[in-house]
């Protein structure tokens, strides 16, 4: 049969079919709102290929919820070289469908199509906060779940800091607290050991694997309490039938300050006998800004306990009760006064009643202040602390609560019902004790093999500081495995200046922790403990090198991981050489070969090497500092055909 060019033409067009589905589709996601699709030409373009067609769309959103009805976007690539395709601007965590199909002249070839999820991102703020009070020192904070999760919520953070304290004053520098719920479904949380009657501002969020999500802040107070007690209260006596009570307002008001209640009975009468049965009398005061109160009506030359407290409208405060007798006249100095030191936190002081008592003593007041602190500072401005002891044959007191080391001025006078006597100044200086913690503590790392220590002297020396005391161990060893009974070794530094020590011989990229403490003549200070891990180094060589041959061309090359890694082992690299031929010639020296590999596997095929040959091996570990060790190059030899 003749075969006209007519005929030929139309039998090449009835070949142009639509092409085959693309080779080696690929979809693979780069961020939350990106996804990459790769692909290769059709292995049966069944003609020229002139681009590609990309539908994608929605399937399952952020929180894996169906998405009917999604609307597709379509993207045509005229480009018949093309083999990739960004596709952004999606939601986060989201599965998404993409189709692709070659195209040709004659139409759209099969599709492929495949689905793949974004990456999370942080999520939204979480839905219908409430912030409640249930008490004086707990808030109750409750929450739904993000309408916007953009991934798995895997908990909540949540940080809470106090704004204005009990008297409605402004805190500044105060310390945040923050709690992490590590359970995504908890939908609410109790805030306490808080303050009364104070203002919080509490912050929540959301928490993806990728990070925090947007903060919700809210603001609440907390209940009012019964207040604290009055301070800097004082009973004195006026006259022989008056005493007057002054104070000034709780420091922990625990609320707003409605009045102050004051309850006096007389304890012994005139001829300082005890009274019985006294009935008390009570007087409220509805003022909240009220510091005094004129006790009248008393019997002359009595005793009498007056006890006071304030009021918030949820009830009494702490009580703080004196006593006092009505006048008779003032007395002279105590005789004899000696002050001595006990301990590191107590004075003793001692004395005989006076010789010009000009009256009946009925007690004694001591007030003490520091005057020097443990450093011989002067200090300014000190607090003096004030004890009245209501028993005239009272000739000894022990001071305690006192700081180590330091020099305190000690006020003594007697007292009659009239007013306190002259007064006798002794100052005494306590007793050395332990340091506290040494200040601004800090572990550096130097190298694989060092750290390095500093540290201020401790801002409570509590005495002479003689030297310190350095001890570390090991808690982690390069593999970040604990090493339980590990030995610690310790430094005595004996020099008190010394504000700095290095720590050498240790094993690289391993966690040590490390405390210090100050000495006195008394013995060891607190403890302060840092942990540090030293730097990495180059790992040591892999082990047990082995291959087996089965094939002619190729060997299975097998070790273990390096005894010592040194740090966080980044790859392994196995080099290898033809060393001897087929008939177990020595052939010209060659050139290492290498492949690296994934620290994740221990094992190596090396391919399309020469049949029945013998191969030089030998394996390194990679850590970010550089490749360690080779093991020592050992020779094995492909099979025969």
């Amino acid at each position: 049969m003749k075969h006209t060019p007519n005929s030929i033409e139309a039998c090449a067009r009835s070949f142009n079919r639509t092409p085959g589905k693309p080779g080696n589709v690929q979809l693979e996601r780069i961020s939350s709102t990106e996804l990459y699709l790769t692909w290769t030409s059709p292995s049966d373009p069944n003609g020229v290929i002139i681009g590609y067609r990309i539908v994608w769309s929605i399937l399952r959103d952020d929180k894996n919820m169906s998405v009917p009805n999604s609307v597709s976007k379509t993207e045509i690539i005229n480009n018949g070289s093309t083999v990739s395709f960004g596709i952004d601007k999606l939601e986060p965590y989201s599965v998404y469908r993409v189709s692709l199909n070659g195209m040709t002249s004659i139409g759209n070839g099969t599709a492929v199509t495949l689905t793949a999820r974004t990456n999370q991102s942080s999520p939204g703020k979480p839905g219908n906060v409430q912030l409640e009070r249930i008490s004086s020192t707990e808030l109750y904070l409750t929450w739904t779940s993000p309408s916007d999760p953009n991934g798995v919520i895997i908990g909540y953070r949540i940080v809470w800091s106090i704004l204005r304290d009990d008297k409605n004053m402004s805190v500044s520098n105060s310390v945040s607290k923050t709690e992490i719920i590590n359970n995504g479904s908890t939908v609410s949380f109790r805030i306490d050991k808080l303050e009364p009657y104070s203002v919080y501002s509490v912050s929540l969020n959301a928490m993806t694997s990728i990070g925090n999500g947007t903060v919700v802040t809210f603001t609440a107070r907390t209940n009012q309490s019964t207040p604290g007690k009055p301070r800097s209260v004082q009973l004195e006596p006026i006259s022989s039938t008056e005493l007057g009570l002054t104070w000034t307002s709780p420091s922990d008001p625990n609320g707003v300050i409605t009045g102050y209640r004051i309850v006096w009975s007389i304890v012994r009468d005139d001829k300082n006998m005890s009274v019985s049965n006294s009935v008390s009398k009570t007087e409220i005061k509805n003022n909240g800004s009220a510091v005094s109160f004129r006790i009248d009506k008393l019997e002359p030359y009595s005793v009498y306990n007056v006890s006071l407290n304030a009021m918030t409208s949820i009830g009494n405060g702490t009580v703080v009760t004196l006593t006092a007798r009505t006048n008779q006249s003032t007395p002279g100095k105590p005789g004899s006064v000696q002050l001595e030191r006990i301990s590191s936190t107590e004075l003793d002081l001692t004395w005989t009643s006076p010789s010009d008592p000009n009256g009946v003593i009925i007690g004694y007041r001591i007030v003490w202040s520091i005057l020097r602190d443990d450093r011989n500072m002067s200090v300014s401005n000190s607090v003096s602390k004030t004890e009245i002891i209501n028993n005239g044959n009272a000739v000894s007191f022990g001071i305690d609560k006192l700081e180590p080391y330091s020099v305190y001025s000690v006020s003594l006078n007697a007292m009659t019902s009239i007013g306190n006597g002259t007064v006798v100044t002794p100052t005494a200086r306590t007793s050395q004790s332990t340091p506290g913690k040494p200040g601004s503590f800090q572990l550096e790392r130097i190298s694989s093999t060092e750290l390095y220590l500093t540290w201020t002297s401790p801002p409570d020396p509590n005495g002479v500081i003689i030297g310190y005391r350095i001890v570390w161990s090991i808690l982690r060893d390069d593999k970040n495995m604990s090493v339980p009974n590990s030995v610690s070794k310790t430094e005595i530094i004996n020099n008190g200046s010394i504000v700095s020590f290095r720590i050498e011989k240790l094993e690289p990229y391993s966690v040590y922790s490390v405390s210090l403490n100050a000495m006195t003549i008394i013995g060891n200070g607190t403890v302060v403990t840092l942990t540090a891990r030293t730097n990495q180094s180059t790992p040591s060589a892999p082990l047990n090198v082995l291959a087996s041959n089965d094939s002619s061309t190729r060997l299975n090359i097998t070790w273990d991981e390096p005894e010592k890694f040194n740090g966080v082992l980044t790859r392994y690299t196995v080099y290898y050489k033809l060393v001897r031929d087929d008939n177990d010639v020595k052939v010209a020296e060659k050139k290492w070969m290498s492949i690296n590999v994934m620290t994740t596997q221990t094992n190596v095929t090396l391919r399309d090497l020469e049949k029945y040959s013998w191969y030089e091996i030998k394996v390194s570990a990679s850590t970010e500092v550089g490749e360690g060790e080779n093991t020592t190059a050992e020779e094995f030899r492909t099979a025969e055909d």
